[in-house]
């Protein structure tokens, strides 16, 4: 998915936003900070700021050409690859269920019992899919699509990936992202609870967090009133919708629903999962060549100051952006409907009192 792009261009400037000034965790001005970074572009976006005195959102645009309705915290977003950490809590949360080991080979719950291949993939495990150390590709090599829509690739489809590009796999690596290896560890976890991922999902993370306006965008599920087209380079293209690749991607959600569960992750709300979320942001391995760190799907910045915990996400036109640092009490999330201007990690790290040296 394009999130990678924006994934190393991030990580590559960790080791300068956590040199950079270290602010007070002080409430921002979010309608300030949101005019300055949003500009003129088409589209829309919206942010939310989270501390111990509660929640502040701030919105811009409209939803598109031609259509003038207003932004909101209730619109809905695509927020592509933050959907990644909703995945590992499922691992996480499937884990102290007893349903699986993160250190199981994916191939266990993907290909039926005796199948011939399950030796070779063995060394592809459910931590290593989330960690990005599986070896594996950013896509699978039989992905096929002119636009970038996630629909039309099937199950089997993703079987005949796995065991073509997971053969040849050394595992144990540097982390480099792969979307194709979120895909699998989702798959995975929805078979050992014996269910699809989507209904999975729903029922171990989604509704445990309490989000009301948080789903699945399978194919069928993107007609809603309050969810604004994709914009790219100023012109409107369709939504995107997702069949066996959803658990690296396919969620739409609210910035009110990130806030809520941005408040889960700083502890600020207590819900069934929030055990779970702080077994997702311990650091298992350095993300890459940079200094960042990367948990269960998390990743985080390195340096002298006070780790930042976050993800970005981007599919076609949608851009969304998620952080928390807990030794503050703070978060943010980023979400826009627009590829046009700066990125949402800039206004994101902005808002979290972050910035580098060369003020970013």
């Amino acid at each position: 998915m394009k999130t990678s792009r924006l994934a190393r261009t991030l990580l590559g400037a960790t080791t300068l936003i956590a040199a950079g000034a270290l602010f007070a965790a002080e409430r921002p001005d979010l309608d300030e900070a949101m005019r300055n970074w949003f500009g003129a572009r088409h589209g829309g976006a919206v942010a939310a700021f989270v501390s111990a005195e509660g929640v502040g959102f701030a919105t811009a645009g409209q939803f598109g050409p031609g259509d003038a309705r207003r932004i909101t915290p209730d619109t809905t977003f695509e927020i592509g690859s933050v959907s990644k950490l909703f995945t590992a809590l499922l691992l996480a949360e499937s884990e102290r269920a007893g349903r699986v080991s993160r250190e199981d080979p994916a191939a266990k719950f993907l290909l039926p019992p005796g199948d011939p291949d399950a030796a070779a993939l063995a060394s592809i495990t459910l931590v290593a899919l989330s960690t990005h150390s599986a070896g594996l590709p950013r896509m699978a090599s039989n992905f096929r699509s002119a636009d970038g829509n996630r629909a039309a690739f099937t199950r089997a489809e993703l079987m005949a990936g796995f065991r073509r590009d997971g053969a040849g796999a050394k595992a144990g690596g540097k982390s480099v992202y792969s979307n194709f290896g979120v895909v699998l560890l989702g798959q995975a976890l929805a078979a050992a609870w014996g269910g699809d991922y989507a209904t999975v999902l729903q029922s171990h993370v989604i509704e445990p967090l309490g989000l009301k306006n948080t789903w699945v965008g399978l194919p069928g599920t993107s007609r809603r009133d309050d969810f604004p087209p994709a914009i790219v380079k100023g012109s409107v293209v369709p939504h995107w919708e997702f069949d066996a690749l959803a658990p690296s991607g396919a969620l739409r959600s609210t910035a009110r629903d990130m806030a809520l569960f941005l408040q889960a992750c700083l502890g600020q709300r207590q819900t069934p999962v929030n055990a779970g979320i702080r077994e997702c942001i311990k650091p298992l391995r350095t993300m890459g060549d940079g200094p960042g760190k990367i948990g269960l799907g998390w990743m985080s910045t390195a340096g002298p100051g006070r780790p930042i915990y976050w993800h970005n996400g981007a599919t076609a036109g949608f851009r969304a952006f998620v952080a928390f640092e807990p030794e503050a009490g703070i978060a943010a999330a980023v979400l826009t409907n627009s590829d046009a201007g700066t990125a949402p990690e800039v206004l994101g790290f902005e808002l979290l009192g972050r910035r580098g040296r060369s003020g970013r």
